[in-house]
């Protein structure tokens, strides 16, 4: 992915992924929760689109899109989550992991506005019961800026 802004006066793009992090097996960890990462990188090996990873990675993700809602998105990851939540956070506490839900937002601010980057309450206990930290990253752009 790239940190280029949307063009044309579109809705900020958006990416929303649960990822998981640290010193492990990424397809044990897959068997272990009973779900397959969209993703996944090992240590130390060169992958062409993230260089060489400094840990291992395994992650679950929604299509990336144009939108203000980071709510529904972040609503229908969970929503892949379901009926895994109680193994993922078991797995992450046991093995040491790091998880997080990330959100990034690219957006051109003489087009359109920030999202809203607002979660319910709903959203923010299933953070807490994955043992999930939250990572908002921003990238506002605009042709004139420098």
């Amino acid at each position: 992915m790239t940190e280029e802004a949307p063009e044309n006066g579109t809705e900020p793009r958006l990416r929303v992924y649960l990822s998981i992090r640290g010193d492990f097996d990424p397809l044990a960890f897959s068997v272990t929760v009973g779900l397959s990462g969209d993703w996944t990188m090992r240590r130390g090996e060169h992958n062409p689109a993230r260089g060489v990873p400094r840990c291992d990675a395994w992650a679950i993700e929604v299509a990336e899109r144009h939108s203000y809602d980071v709510e529904a998105m972040v609503e229908e990851l969970l929503m892949r989550l379901t009926g895994h939540e109680d193994r993922i956070a078991a797995t992450v506490r046991a093995w040491d992991l790091d998880a997080s839900l990330i959100i990034v937002a690219y957006w051109n601010i003489e087009e359109s506005s920030s999202p809203a980057l607002g979660l319910s309450t709903e959203q923010m206990a299933c953070l807490a019961r994955l043992g999930a930290v939250l990572d908002v990253d921003l990238y506002a752009r605009c042709s004139d800026c420098k």
